[in-house]
C-alpha cells in the first residue's frame, strides 16, 4: 500500500492556485533538464510502439475478465480507498475552521451590516491573487457585495521570499488610504504587478490626484509597516501558508468582530465561493441553500468601498 506521504505529494500546491514561498516556473521533474525530459518521453513512446508491434492484432483484442479478488486484496483495497478519502478531505480547497478575528482598521468593501463576511489574505505580486482579483472578485461584487449580502475584507500577506517588493506595495495601498484612494491604488497594484517600481507608482499616485509629497512622507516613514506585519502575524496564527487564502464567517457579538467558520485555499472558481456563501446565508436564516443556478443576479449599485 502506498504511504500517506506519497498520496499527499500527488497534488501540487499549484493545482490549488496558491503562492507559497515560490511560484511555478517549470514543470520539469527535479534533477531532469528539459531536453532530458523530452528524451524520456520519446523513449517511453518508442517503447509503447514496440510493445504494440510485438503483440500484433492481440493489442486490440477484448480484455480478459479480471480475476476474482481475494479477501485480503479486497480488505487492502478498502483501506486504500479510505486513506484516499481522508487525503482528499484534508486537501480539499474548502474546509471547516473556527476562529474569531477583529477586523478593525482593515480595508473592506460592502456594508458592515452584511450577514456574511469574506476575508482575503493577499499578496499584491502573487499571480494567483491577481487572477482572483481580475476573474472572480468582479462577480462576487456584483452578486453579493453590491447587494448588501457580503462584507469583503482585505488582509496583507506579502510573501517576501518570492515577491521582494510586495511589502512595499502593501504600504503603498495603505498610504493611499490616508487620502481616500486605497482602491484606486489597490487595483492598479494588481494590474501592474509585473512591472512595479517607484517611478511608475508615483505616476499612478499623481494620476489619481494624490498629494505626492504627503504620500512619499508616508511611504518613507514606514507608517503602516507595523500594520502589515500584524496582518502577517494573524495570517500565521490562522495557518495561512500561501496566497490567496480566504475565510468565510459571520459578524460577531462585538463591533468589527468576525466569527470564522470556513476556510478556502487558493484561487478557486466563482462557483466554489458561491456555494460556500450561499451555505452560510442559509445557515444564518435557517433555510436551505438555493441551487447556484437559482441565485438572483444583483444589478443594483451598492455602497461605496470603505478604506477601513
Amino acid at each position: 500500500m502506498r504511504q500517506l506521504s506519497d498520496l499527499l505529494s500527488t497534488r501540487s500546491p499549484w493545482t490549488l492556485g496558491l503562492c507559497l514561498g515560490r511560484c511555478p516556473r517549470d514543470q520539469t521533474k527535479p534533477g531532469m533538464t528539459k531536453s532530458g525530459s523530452s528524451l524520456y518521453l520519446r523513449r517511453l513512446a518508442g517503447g509503447a510502439l514496440l510493445v504494440i508491434a510485438a503483440a500484433g492484432g492481440a493489442a486490440w483484442a477484448e480484455p480478459a475478465p479480471a480475476p476474482a479478488m481475494s479477501e485480503d486484496a479486497a480488505v487492502e483495497r478498502a483501506e486504500r480507498e479510505a486513506l484516499l478519502a481522508l487525503v482528499r478531505r484534508d486537501r480539499a480547497p474548502a474546509k471547516d475552521q473556527e476562529a474569531v478575528l477583529d477586523i478593525s482598521g482593515q480595508p473592506y468593501l460592502g456594508s458592515d451590516q452584511a450577514p456574511v463576511v469574506l476575508l482575503e489574505f493577499t499578496d499584491f505580486h502573487c499571480p494567483y491573487c491577481r487572477r482572483h482579483m481580475l476573474k472572480v472578485l468582479p462577480s462576487l461584487l456584483q452578486e453579493y457585495v453590491n447587494c448588501g449580502k457580503l462584507r469583503y475584507v482585505f488582509f496583507d500577506f506579502p510573501v517576501a521570499a518570492k515577491h521582494p517588493n510586495a511589502f512595499d506595495a502593501a504600504l503603498a495601498a495603505r498610504c493611499a488610504s490616508d487620502q481616500r484612494r486605497y482602491w484606486d491604488v489597490h487595483n492598479w497594484l494588481f494590474e501592474s504587478s509585473q512591472w512595479f517600481d517607484r517611478e511608475r507608482l508615483l505616476g499612478r499616485v499623481n494620476a489619481v490626484g494624490l498629494d505626492v509629497p504627503e504620500f512619499l512622507a508616508c511611504m518613507d516613514s514606514g507608517k503602516y509597516a507595523d500594520a502589515v506585519r500584524s496582518n502577517l502575524e494573524r495570517g500565521v496564527q490562522l495557518l495561512v501558508r500561501g496566497t490567496p487564502t480566504f475565510f468565510v464567517g459571520r459578524p460577531g457579538s462585538q463591533p468589527n468582530e468576525v466569527v470564522v467558520v470556513r476556510r478556502i485555499t487558493g484561487a478557486q472558481p466563482f462557483e466554489l465561493f458561491q456555494r460556500e456563501l450561499e451555505g452560510q446565508m442559509a445557515a444564518a436564516d435557517g433555510s436551505p441553500a438555493p441551487p447556484a443556478a437559482q441565485t438572483a443576479c444583483c444589478e443594483t449599485a451598492g455602497e461605496a468601498p470603505r478604506d477601513g
